[in-house]
């Protein structure tokens, strides 16, 4: 008896997934592959933080070969705001308002 009902759901298995496999004359829609090496490239921009009104945007980029800090104020030029040249600035901290911009960098720079 309970080899007839392993048969059963086996077959009621075999009949369900069956019908998903890819029949003789049909091809499987191709897909593109990600080269690996987009997987572990550097990104342009990281760090992305907006001010509370959303009118600057603060990113690290490339700058003189390594990561700066960059702003932009809606409306206006991408512009490098530090000018490290012998490492990559690692992680920053902005506090917007109309008057103060604060930026923490950590002390191994």
């Amino acid at each position: 008896m309970m080899q007839s009902k392993c048969a059963t759901y086996f077959f009621i298995f075999a009949i369900f997934f069956s019908s998903f496999t890819v029949k003789s004359g049909q091809q499987k829609n191709a897909v593109e592959l990600v080269p690996i090496e987009d997987l572990f490239n550097k990104p342009e921009k990281s760090h992305v933080q907006i001010s509370s009104d959303g009118t600057i945007i603060s990113y690290l980029a490339q700058h003189n070969g390594v990561k700066n800090i960059w702003v932009r104020v809606i409306g206006g030029e991408d512009r490098a705001i530090t000018d490290q040249s012998s490492c990559d600035i690692k992680d920053y901290f902005c506090y917007f308002n109309n008057v103060t911009n604060f930026i923490h960098r950590s002390k191994n720079l």
